[in-house]
């Protein structure tokens, strides 16, 4: 360990430059989200230009863009790198024995993204430069500049984790969905709300829809909801035509997406994705137990890089499935595969409050005065 900083602001990110005398590297490791503050540079998620930023490290930054929140951070660590020549005495001292080690940079979720930004402001001086981002943000560098970072940077996301998939364009997709099923419900909300509280096969969820969801081309239009979730629609189609919105942010480099084969988490097989594969958040119960760091580095030891497998990727061109197998999967985020245990919890947690509640209205032993 050569230096640390622990400072944690809206700007201010934790960070440490370490020396791998094995690999001959020299690391910048930055650290992930963890604090408030953390998650308020998270939501930052809005496209920000970075011709001013190229201007000044070296790089062309003409009509690209990036996350707002990642880049107001890796503004910070730049400017702290150069203050404490930490890099500067490794790589130009004479009398170190680290000037022909490669500087990597790597970060875990928001430290990925800022690994990732920062490794472009960095790479003018240090062009041998890799950088590696494990489960980063989906919104980091527009298409172009995300295609053009496949040289040194690559970004590792596990099965389902929502992160990678956090986008303002898939949340608008997700509510648009959410929306869409709303519309579609024949049946009383109430017996709505019982059934998706209750375990449901999947071998079930088939029947189960068609008795509460109508088809979609059976959707009544002329309802005062249907006609003001659609002036909401079209003002936010409107609104992400123009400005700095309208561009769309992607994770950048080379993707490795490591797929749960067996569904147990037993064996993962790594294959080289698109940034396009990433267009939906996945509601799933693992969608946010997949973002777990102890258990991607596990992971990541146990892969083994000589199997051979066969994976079917996602392409642009390829055509969506018929409607009856969309609605099939409608309401699969909100079964209950844990069984009756979660409902007998969440008893026994409301009994507790009633009781709580009674018990302070009749208790006798205080009194106030």
């Amino acid at each position: 360990l050569w230096y640390a900083s622990f400072h944690n602001g809206l700007a201010a990110t934790p960070y440490a430059i370490l020396v791998d005398e094995e690999e001959q590297n020299v690391v910048i490791a930055v650290r992930g989200t963890l604090s408030l503050e953390d998650w308020v540079m998270d939501l930052q998620y809005l496209p920000q230009p970075l011709d001013k930023v190229g201007d000044l490290c070296g790089f062309d930054g003409n009509g690209h863009h990036c996350h707002k929140g990642v880049l107001t951070r890796c503004k910070w660590m730049y400017n702290d790198i150069k203050k404490q020549r930490v890099l500067k005495h490794l790589y130009s001292s004479n009398e170190s024995p680290y000037k022909e080690y490669k500087l990597v940079v790597v970060g875990h979720s928001l430290g990925g993204g800022c690994a990732q930004v920062l490794s472009l402001m960095l790479r003018p001086s240090f062009p041998s430069l890799r950088c590696y981002a494990y489960e980063p943000p989906g919104c980091i560098f527009d298409d172009v500049l995300s295609e053009d970072c496949k040289e040194w940077i690559t970004s590792i996301v596990r099965h389902d984790d929502v992160v990678p998939r956090v986008t303002q364009p898939n949340l608008e997709s997700l509510r648009d969905e959410f929306f869409d099923v709303v519309a579609r419900i024949k049946v009383p909300k109430s017996r709505v709300f019982h059934d998706v509280r209750s375990p449901c096969p999947e071998s079930h969820l088939a029947s189960r829809n068609k008795a509460i969801l109508c088809p979609k081309n059976e959707i009544d239009r002329d309802t005062a909801f249907h006609q003001q979730v659609q002036k909401f629609r079209n003002e936010r189609a409107a609104k992400n035509l123009t400005g700095e919105v309208s561009v769309k942010l992607y994770i950048p480099g080379r993707i490795i997406h490591l797929v749960d084969t067996m569904g147990d988490e037993t064996k993962y097989v790594p294959y080289w994705a698109s940034r396009y594969e990433f267009n939906s958040v996945i509601l799933s119960g693992r969608m946010l137990a997949d973002h777990s760091i102890p258990p991607l580095v596990d992971i990541l030891r146990s892969l083994n890089l000589d199997d051979v497998h066969e994976v079917r990727t996602w392409h642009a061109d390829d055509k969506e499935g018929e409607d009856e197998e969309v609605e099939i999967f409608s309401f699969v985020p909100f079964s209950n595969p844990q069984g009756k245990i979660p409902l007998i919890l969440i008893a026994f947690a409301v009994i507790a409050c009633i009781m709580a509640a009674w018990s302070n209205q009749t208790c006798k032993y205080v009194t106030r005065n």
